[in-house]
């Protein structure tokens, strides 16, 4: 009988997706929700939010049945070139 394990990488994905799907289902109460056929500003955010929780659930399952890889090297040089573009592209452009 295998111990009861919880691959991290997808652990902390898992919570960290469910933690902010009810941060923002408890935000979109606060709006008015409507019904399905006539839907208020707070309908959208909370079901996107309901998704977002459902979607750390799966991830949480997949992290207690598989162990996945660790992360590995993160490849700074591209991040260092491609991310200042469009940051100065938003700096930059006149709306």
């Amino acid at each position: 009988m295998n111990p009861f394990t919880i691959d991290t990488t997808n652990g902390i994905c898992a919570a960290l997706f469910i933690f902010l799907g009810g941060f923002f289902a408890l935000q979109s109460l606060d709006l008015e929700i409507g019904t399905a056929f006539r839907m208020g500003p707070g309908y959208f955010p909370l079901v996107l939010a309901i998704v977002l929780i459902l979607l750390g659930v799966v991830i949480l399952i997949e992290a207690v049945r598989f162990e996945s890889e660790p992360i590995g090297h993160i490849a700074w040089r591209g991040m260092l070139f491609i991310l200042p573009a469009p940051i100065f592209f938003g700096l930059t452009v006149r709306g």
